[in-house]
């Protein structure tokens, strides 16, 4: 980062003053607007101490030593303000230029993100790398990353997965016109989303499965409460679409 401003807040029982949490504007919005009076701030039940986000600044406001602006990330807008020595060169944060802002909310006067550190985005594979990370660490906090979940290594500062095992083969694709022969009809214990993960999980393949084949198979199930559940799935990031907007699969 190219400028600091003091030191961390610690940390209180419970938390961690060293953790630097990936977040959305919108997940800070959420934040907010459930954290009790005189309580701590939290971010998917974990101590929000310090936070990175990338976003695109707006309404820029610079003074000799500080900025203000908006800090837009797509799902949503949050006052950010800036106070920096007086020889650092800023010139290249501008209107409409995405930078990595790293910081805390505040709520006085108003709500704001107060920055302790800013940097100008080299490449949008910053913007793409920040919401992967974003999805990765609230499912983490969430306990939500099953024991597949490949292990990570951090060699020189970087972070990589193991190289997955390659099969001998591809599997064939299977044609989305191929009938799908009904499952029997059972009663099936568990909210339906949480079996659907579980199917989805159980049967992995690259085209992913079919909204067909999950109908089939919980057909003792409404069409539209299976489409419910898919979209709760995908909308918590437990869930993805594959080839189409109607083949999923597990994360």
């Amino acid at each position: 980062m190219d400028a600091t401003q003091g030191s961390p807040q610690k940390g209180q029982a419970g938390g961690d003053a060293n953790s630097l949490i990936p977040v959305t504007i919108h997940m800070l919005d959420k934040a907010v607007a459930s954290q009790v009076s005189g309580g701590d701030l939290k971010v998917d039940g974990r101590l929000a101490n310090m936070m990175v986000i990338v976003g695109a600044v707006e309404e820029l406001n610079r003074q000799q030593t500080s900025m203000e602006f908006a800090l837009n990330d797509s799902t949503g807008k949050m006052k950010a303000r800036f106070f920096f020595p007086a020889n650092l060169n800023l010139d290249s944060v501008q209107n409409g230029k995405y930078v990595t802002a790293v910081g805390i909310v505040k709520t006085q006067p108003s709500v704001h993100f107060s920055l302790v550190a800013l940097h100008p985005v080299q490449s949008p594979d910053e913007i793409s790398h920040h919401m992967i990370a974003v999805a990765h660490s609230s499912l983490r906090s969430k306990g939500k990353l099953g024991n597949k979940q490949a292990s990570m290594t951090k060699t020189d500062g970087v972070f990589s997965t193991p190289p997955k095992t390659v099969a001998a083969a591809p599997r064939p694709m299977v044609s989305t016109a191929t009938p799908v022969e009904p499952a029997p009809k059972a009663v099936q214990a568990g909210p339906l989303r949480e079996r659907i993960a579980a199917f989805l999980s159980a049967h992995e393949n690259p085209e992913g499965t079919a909204f067909t084949q999950l109908t089939a198979h919980f057909n003792t199930e409404k069409s539209e409460d299976v489409k419910v559940a898919i979209n709760e799935l995908l909308d918590e990031g437990s869930a993805y679409t594959t080839i189409d907007e109607e083949h999923f699969a597990s994360v």
